[in-house]
């Protein structure tokens, strides 16, 4: 989520009180407290970009899982449909002799 010039000198007006080194002029302490609370905002858009991307990660992991495991018990079933098939071809046959 990213944030105005504004949105972000209302946050520097409201972080805690910095005290400012002499000589620096109102608009330099006015930019660097905005610069500051920008980024302070870009590290928390980061972080839960981050966690959202974890989650998303996260719940692919348990879809392939799940396939994996739905892919396993098919190919089972048709391994005990082919020895099923093969146990009545051989019954068929012994039928037939």
């Amino acid at each position: 989520m990213k944030r105005s010039l504004k949105q972000s000198l209302s946050l520097a007006q409201t972080n805690d009180q910095v005290q400012r080194d002499p000589g620096v002029d109102d608009a330099t302490w006015t930019r660097l407290q905005a610069d500051k609370a920008a980024a302070e905002a870009a590290e928390k858009d980061a972080a839960e970009e981050l966690r959202k991307h974890n989650i998303a990660q996260q719940n692919a992991l348990n879809k392939l899982r799940a396939a994996e495991a739905a892919a396993r018990k098919l190919a089972q079933k048709i391994a005990n449909d082919n020895a099923a098939n093969e146990q009545l071809m051989r019954q068929r046959e012994a039928a037939r002799i």
